[in-house]
């Protein structure tokens, strides 16, 4: 179900082009690298891809991991809100300016202050 919700075209700050939806190896020449975490790509797995310039990304690096669930809901302690504001927060785990759509707004309960994790990943940990 999660793949059949993915946008089959989107805009990402990491290439001025749209981005489409790929799989398969008829879709690559070679090595793939996701131009977000240079990481590989692997081409038989669905990823995001520029047709102008050539640019991979993995879908996790474009989207999160929270790309299917609605916001304003709680999941892991936490609400989904949009990563939209002027500045990015900095994830309270990996303590990196996140840049997927949304985050997890946490408040912690011995001081009441709040703090953003960028995944459900580091909303677990």
């Amino acid at each position: 179900m999660e793949c059949a919700t993915l946008p089959r075209r989107l805009k990402h700050k990491c290439d001025d082009h749209v981005l489409s939806l790929h799989h398969g190896a008829e879709n690559s020449n070679g090595h793939l690298w996701c131009d977000v975490c240079e990481g590989k790509t692997d081409p038989t797995v669905w990823f995001y891809g520029c047709d102008d310039c050539e640019v991979t990304l993995h879908i996790e690096c474009v989207l999160g991991d929270m790309y299917y669930l609605k916001p304003g809901n709680e999941y892991v302690g936490g609400e989904l809100v949009p990563n939209n504001g002027m500045s990015r927060p900095i994830c309270r785990v990996c303590e990196k300016h996140c840049i997927i759509p949304f985050l997890l707004k946490m408040t912690i309960a011995s001081d009441s202050s709040v703090v953003y994790v960028c995944s459900i990943f580091c909303g677990q940990r």
